[in-house]
């Protein structure tokens, strides 16, 4: 039975190529992660939550108690992400403002010459 199954996988992934137009033996990495990719965001939200549910209940916890630890996991996870997010939109717009400002006020490096050092007096 199962070189049944394995001989219709092959089959059906065949026909899935040929479809879509990839030569033989070739191209079968890129075929599955083109058919994987639109599974990845959620593989990385719900990972850590599948991970501490089932750590949580290999240490035999109650499942009420593997399942509260599990959403504090995602929990924490959502809002690291939000907060590096927000740190790298404040640094961008401080360095937009810092870059915006020099060009608007004339700083000659942003102009193409670069003014002679002056003495330290």
């Amino acid at each position: 039975m199962r070189g049944s199954r394995r001989k219709t996988a092959k089959s059906v992934l065949r026909v899935v190529e040929d479809r879509a137009g990839v030569p033989d033996n070739r191209g079968r990495p890129a075929l599955l992660y083109t058919l994987l990719t639109p599974f990845l965001p959620i593989g990385v939200v719900a990972g850590p939550f599948i991970g501490a549910l089932a750590g949580e209940m290999v240490s035999g916890k109650p499942f009420g108690l593997s399942l509260k630890g599990a959403f504090g996991a995602l929990l924490g996870y959502v809002c690291g992400v939000v907060l590096k997010v927000a740190c790298c939109g404040f640094i961008a717009y401080r360095f937009w403002t810092a870059v915006h400002g020099a060009w608007r006020n004339g700083h000659p490096c942003l102009r193409g010459r670069i003014p002679p050092r002056q003495a330290v007096k």
